[in-house]
């Protein structure tokens, strides 16, 4: 998911009121090389490092023509020299970068690109899998063929089949080629990969920590932290298509500075001396303004029910925020991240947010004026659209009243009507307001939040309405999770629920999500998914694309459980579980026909409790997204009126106990959503033979194989690329009853 910094809007408005303002103008064009037609919509990346005395990030899109520009404001009394630096990327992701002198009387940069804007035909790609004994099977996954093979296995050992199998000398890491032609041999590609051939369980645990620079985002400093005997070699795998090996006595801590900002998945390979122990780890990394500066932004609207002075506030802060302290403007605050406030009276409020990283090294703070109280029928909020730079707007009155509607679309340009669609003329974080005027009251009201324009991952303003029977959900939160949560890049976000029901997500971006909202009254209705069901797998998919708002959810109702002398209580071992989702698990009691009854939140301890409970048969089921549960059978009787219940979470699974998988202890998939191509690392304690199957919803099986697993890291590769988009599950299934289930988003 791409993040931009806020890029502030008011430039326009104070330019006359600043003395001693420089600017830079960087600009030029985009042209394919083939023809020299123009490359609309192409991203150019513009920067400007430390070394000019202030850094400067942004990327622009080219117009129809091919034509970008950028303006880089320098408030100092004269231009610095220095260099600004211009990159883009062609049809085959390979980066061409400018570099541009500036200095005094040298402020207008220009500089034109021609690149491929066809990608190759055919690209060359592989994977391959220890079979024993230093013998390798290669499977070619190239496409846009029929093609010739030629490998070359490092090892001076070369072959033409199409999927070798080839037998080393010795164990070690090899660097291995696979070069593809077409028949014509117009087409031809070559992929380099590392293979390491022996035995991975030699007691080596690979492990880093990434840092961004604080003067440069794109500027990562990797340190390992890897444990083992003898460890001789690091390769970094940086997600960018670089690399680097190192070899001792060498410093394994590296610098990588990437282009453009985005997600990436890093690994880290290490080995010993004698290559009889090695092992990779894999993260993904976010890169860019976000892990490096930090931007206060917030939105508000006023409570639905209790309207006079009640405001809901959102936090659309960007950078990574772990601390938020809010000043309401009437001499109270508030340090939660989207806090609810009542005022004392109706009126207009200067009210500001403060935020903080977890370093404390980043500090924003942005106020707006708030204005509440008046007539219930005044309250008016707003939904839109977007596509590319121009963006529709809906203008909606809580009470349905007929009013009047005026925009201000946040670049100086504004509007009338409650439908309005307004086109911007680059893209950027642009404040929106509405004011509407109900006509039969002539009350007026006035909303507002950020939006983001032109940005390919674009963000989408998700609500809906929560309900127990047919009456609203009077206290609860919302929740919104991207499928795999737990083992992918993790977006999720909260939303308290008003008095009447409504809950509302202003910054969801592309992906695929499961809403979950859980009830906090005292009544016996359960947690329950969008698609009014209780358990995730179940939960209907909302996937962004175009929001289909708003997302209603009726509560499943629980039957109350039989009262007595008896209990349940228990722990969970969420050590391996992800910060911040400890505390949002929720513990489902069930009869012994598995009909649900009640529920109770977890700790963030972990622990949960039943009491009172009639003595009977009992089934427990942790539910939290993403995160497969085992039921936990629990007997109550007066010989056993008290039962513990102790449950361990081990890779995206909660487990009894008791009930361990015997083979598979762990399980990382990446990346996900997936394209062409997924990569699972497998951890298994014991030599052993799994079946690895990939299925549509329906059940249909669309990918099957069956894979040796070695003690410790197995590293298995699935060709994808002819899969449909959509959601699959992935299946992991063994003779020993080793049962491992997984989502996957396959995307074109």
């Amino acid at each position: 998911m791409k993040k931009f910094a806020l890029i502030f809007l008011f430039w326009t408005a104070f330019l006359p009121l600043i003395a001693q303002v420089n600017y830079l103008t960087v600009q030029g064009y985009v042209t394919d090389s083939a023809n020299g037609s123009p490359v609309p919509n192409h991203a150019v990346t513009i920067q400007v490092d430390s070394s000019a005395g202030f850094f400067y990030y942004n990327i622009v899109y080219t117009w129809s023509s091919g034509f970008y520009i950028d303006t880089i404001f320098v408030n100092s009394g004269t231009i610095p020299t220095s260099n600004v630096f211009v990159s883009t990327q062609d049809c085959n992701q390979n980066t061409l970068t400018a570099i541009l002198p500036f200095g005094p009387g040298n402020q207008t940069l220009t500089h034109d690109f021609q690149i491929c804007n066809t990608p190759s035909p055919c690209n060359a790609d592989y994977s391959w899998q220890n079979l024993g004994n230093l013998a390798v099977q290669f499977t070619d996954l190239s496409t846009g063929g029929p093609f010739t093979w030629f490998w070359q296995f490092g090892d001076q050992g070369t072959s033409n089949l199409q999927n070798p199998m080839h037998t080393f000398a010795v164990p070690g890491v090899y660097a291995t080629v696979l070069t593809i032609s077409d028949s014509s041999a117009s087409c031809s590609d070559s992929e380099l990969k590392y293979v390491y051939v022996g035995d991975s369980t030699g007691g080596c645990t690979a492990m880093y920590q990434a840092v961004p620079d604080t003067g440069n985002p794109l500027n990562i400093y990797f340190y390992d932290q890897s444990t083992g005997n003898n460890i001789v070699s690091w390769l970094w795998d940086f997600g960018d298509g670089n690399s680097t090996w190192i070899t001792f006595p060498a410093n394994p801590n590296v610098t990588h500075t990437y282009v453009t900002e985005g997600t990436y998945t890093v690994c880290l390979t290490i080995r010993n001396n004698d290559s009889t122990c090695y092992n990779v780890y894999c993260d993904t990394l976010f890169v860019g303004n976000g892990s490096g500066e930090c931007h206060a932004q917030f939105t508000w609207y006023a409570d639905s029910l209790n309207t006079l002075q009640t405001v809901q506030f959102i936090d659309l802060s960007t950078g990574g925020a772990t601390t938020w302290w809010w000043d309401f403007g009437d001499s109270t605050s508030s340090s939660l991240q989207n806090p609810v406030h009542t005022f004392p009276q109706a009126g207009t409020y200067y009210v500001c947010l403060t935020i903080h990283n977890q370093s404390w090294t980043c500090q924003d703070t942005w106020c707006a004026n708030v204005t509440t109280g008046g007539n219930s029928g005044c309250i008016s909020y707003f939904t839109f659209t977007r596509n590319s730079l121009s963006v529709s707007f809906t203008g909606h009155v809580v009470s349905g009243l007929p009013a009047s509607y005026t925009w201000s679309f946040g670049d100086g340009t504004g509007g009338s009507g409650q439908n309005a669609t307004h086109t911007y003329g680059s893209q950027g974080m642009y404040f929106v307001s509405l004011t509407t005027v109900t006509d039969s009251t002539n009350c007026t009201y006035t909303s507002g939040q950020t939006i983001q324009v032109g940005d390919t991952s674009q963000f989408n303003q998700i609500y809906g309405q929560a309900f127990e029977f047919n009456f609203p959900l009077s206290s609860g939160i919302a929740l919104i999770f991207s499928v795999d949560t737990l083992n992918t890049f993790p977006y999720n976000d909260i939303s308290i629920i008003d008095s009447m029901g409504i809950f509302s997500f202003p910054y969801v971006p592309q992906g695929n999500f499961v809403i979950w909202v859980i009830p906090t009254d005292s009544s016996n209705y359960l947690p329950t998914y969008f698609g009014d069901v209780i358990t995730w797998q179940q939960a209907a998919i909302i996937s962004l694309g175009t929001p289909n708002n708003p997302y209603n959810i009726h509560l499943v109702q629980g039957t109350n459980a039989p009262t007595g002398s008896g209990g349940i209580n228990g722990h969970i071992n969420t050590g391996g579980l992800k910060g911040g989702l400890s505390d949002k698990i929720r513990m489902i009691l069930m009869n012994e026909q598995g009909a649900p009854l009640e529920f109770r939140n977890v700790k963030s301890s972990g622990d949960f409790d039943f009491s009172t409970l009639g003595f009977g048969v009992y089934f427990l089921r942790a539910e939290l997204p993403g995160c497969i549960s085992d039921l936990v059978r629990v007997e109550i009787g007066s010989e056993k009126p008290i039962v513990n219940v102790v449950m361990t979470y081990s890779g995206n699974h909660l487990l009894g106990i008791n009930e361990q998988a015997s083979l598979i202890t762990g399980l990382v998939i990446f990346p996900n959503p997936v394209k062409n191509m997924l990569n699972l690392k497998i951890s298994s304690k014991e030599n052993g033979t799994v079946q690895i199957s990939v299925c549509d919803l329906t059940g249909t099986e669309a990918i099957s194989k069956l894979n040796t697993l070695i003690k410790g890291i197995n590293t298995v590769r699935i060709n994808t690329a002819t899969l449909q988009a959509g959601i699959f599950i992935l299946r992991i299934t063994g003779a020993d009853g080793t049962n491992v289930i997984q989502k996957v988003v396959k995307v074109q």
